[in-house]
């Protein structure tokens, strides 16, 4: 259970591609604490964590048209 509510989706990569019909293509991204993370000011410095959970990602052409996958932190 994660300290705060995070955003319910939030952009971490982006790459514009074009593919051709009936073509495969295989894309890469590399997602870190660094995207997974949060800043919290709840002590008395600000502080960035990557909490442990479960995470949903998803790829696609449109946010209504995409496919997930889950990933989790430990």
């Amino acid at each position: 259970m994660a300290s705060i509510a995070p955003p319910v989706r939030r952009l971490v990569a982006f790459e514009r591609r074009t593919i051709e019909p009936g073509r495969t293509a295989v894309f890469e991204f590399e997602i870190g604490p660094d995207q997974l993370g949060f800043w919290t000011t709840t002590g008395a410095t600000p502080e960035f964590v990557a909490e442990p959970g479960l995470f949903r990602l998803h790829v696609g052409a449109t946010l209504t048209s995409t496919q997930a996958v889950e990933l989790r932190v430990v």
